[in-house]
């Protein structure tokens, strides 16, 4: 978003410049016949070009298929039950570093799939899950053994570090 915001001020910086520098005296320039003028029009345009830039930010990368979602508490429960420990990632769609998140969840899914489960609950669905374990930043990722609380990470880390997790 930050850098759409840039693109769109600097397309009013130029936008300004033009309709300073232009001095469009016939009246054929109306876009640009004034400073303000050329700003509202570098704007719009500088809108338009950083549109693709938009777009990336809301790129989601897909769950690997060793990531169990849940659809309910009780899902969540049963899994808590069982004997395989499990790697849960409490985060949130519109939250960027959850985003960031997901290959690195990936992978460790992908490598530590005999030895744990990993688990997205997402905190919007699910606040009551994340209430109680006492979320109150994303992403947080929960180690559980035995169904209860062994570790917990908050914020970005490396890979490494999730895997220590589990080792």
């Amino acid at each position: 978003m930050l850098k759409f915001l840039m693109i769109v001020i600097l397309g009013a910086f130029i936008g300004g410049l033009m309709g300073y520098f232009g001095k469009c005296t016939d009246g054929k320039c109306p876009l640009t016949a004034n400073p303000w003028r050329g700003a509202l029009f570098g704007m719009v345009l500088g809108g338009i070009a950083g549109l693709p830039v938009l777009q990336q930010v809301h790129e989601k990368v897909a769950d690997s298929k060793n990531i169990i979602r849940i659809e309910s508490v009780e899902d969540f429960d049963k899994l808590l039950q069982s004997e395989k420990p499990l790697v849960v990632d409490f985060y949130a769609d519109w939250c960027g570093p959850c985003r960031r998140l997901t290959p690195v969840m990936n992978q460790l899914a992908t490598d530590m799939t005999d030895k744990v489960d990993v688990v997205k609950i997402n905190i919007d669905k699910f606040d009551k899950l994340a209430k109680k374990y006492a979320v109150s930043s994303i992403p947080c990722i929960i180690y559980f053994k035995n169904g209860k609380e062994e570790k917990r990470l908050i914020g970005m880390k490396k890979y490494q570090d999730y895997a220590d997790l589990v080792d």
